[in-house]
């Protein structure tokens, strides 16, 4: 925007200093990298995050949906658990516990995904930051019968991929049958 004051044109004073300029890298750059599973699936790691919740104690106290959410892998970070989120007495909560972690690990170790996406992270400055997409598994509160179902299903999973006899014990999984 120019102003002129008795024909002389004033410009108007920059926000940013020169040394604060970056110049805009080219659009290509900014593509989105979509969700590509390195090993697993997709489907597994849900299956195996529905068990896992299902047989976690205290989970579903709040009688609501409980979501589990992991990251995917970037350029800079491996893909791992974060929280899960349930309904609390007002607000949505995150709820972690040392068994809910050691599953939830194994389980997207197991099933490494990697994607990245791109978001405005500053609001209305225009400049775009990368972000690992996160995979958010839902369920509702379980029956007993699905408690019971889930419960076995992960035993006969953790059998061949968790064999530390501490871990196991403190997972409240019992001792890894031997075929």
């Amino acid at each position: 925007m120019r102003r002129e004051i008795a024909g002389m044109k004033i410009r108007p004073k920059k926000q940013n200093s020169y040394r604060d300029w970056q110049p805009e890298p080219p659009q290509e750059t900014y593509r989105d990298i979509p969700l590509v599973w390195q090993s697993g699936s997709e489907e597994e790691l849900r299956w195996v995050t529905r068990a896992i919740c299902l047989t976690e104690p205290y989970l579903f106290d709040s009688k609501g949906n409980v979501t589990a959410v992991y990251r995917a892998a970037s350029d800079t970070k491996r893909s791992g658990f974060l929280y899960v989120e349930r309904q609390g007495k007002h607000f949505r909560e995150h709820y972690v516990s040392p068994r809910l972690m050691v599953l939830c690990e194994l389980a997207i170790r197991i099933n490494a995904c990697r994607g990245v996406r791109w978001i405005d992270a500053t609001g209305n400055s225009g400049r775009l930051q990368k972000q690992a997409i996160r995979i958010r598994v839902t369920m509702e509160p379980p029956s007993a019968h699905e408690k019971a179902e889930a419960t076995l299903a992960l035993v006969d999973w953790c059998d061949g991929k968790l064999f530390d006899l501490r871990k196991r014990e403190s997972c409240g999984l019992p001792p890894a049958r031997v075929p």
